[in-house]
């Protein structure tokens, strides 16, 4: 029989590598690197976050949709920061608008999504579990 390459991720599988990447993603942001190192991986997993999430709402997602709605939404939100709407203002100086929201645009930042976001795609096909697909006419059956 023909495996299929995916089927839906089931939420006791998603649901702790959602929270595993919001910890690491915290836990990035109090390195004592400096440079690249102490900014990008944080909005990488910014962005596999997002793809974990998408998954939990939606589990049938093909591994692609998966990055794809993740780069999406990751880079929605880092263009929201060039909005200066005060509510909006206001919701950033929060501790949860910070971490969700962010705080000023840098383009940089959607090519980090755009590696968190393709990562969490590839880990998603990896670790989703595989279908298998009923037997095509004309195969013989073992049973």
């Amino acid at each position: 029989m023909a495996r299929q390459p995916h089927g839906p991720m089931p939420r006791r599988r998603t649901l702790p590598l959602l929270a595993a990447t919001i910890g690491l993603g915290l836990a990035s942001r109090r390195t004592p690197w400096s440079g690249w190192l102490a900014e990008y991986p944080g909005d990488a997993l910014y962005a596999t976050a997002a793809a974990w999430a998408w998954l939990l709402l939606i589990p049938n997602l093909r591994s692609w949709q998966v990055g794809a709605l993740a780069f999406v939404s990751a880079s929605l939100v880092e263009l929201q920061q060039l909005l200066r709407w005060p509510w909006l203002l206001e919701l950033r100086q929060t501790t949860l608008g910070a971490l969700l929201l962010g705080h000023g645009f840098q383009w940089q930042d959607l090519l980090a999504y755009l590696v968190g976001a393709t990562a969490a795609a590839g880990l998603a096909a990896a670790v989703r579990p595989r279908s298998v697909s009923p037997a095509s006419p004309g195969s013989r059956s073992t049973t």
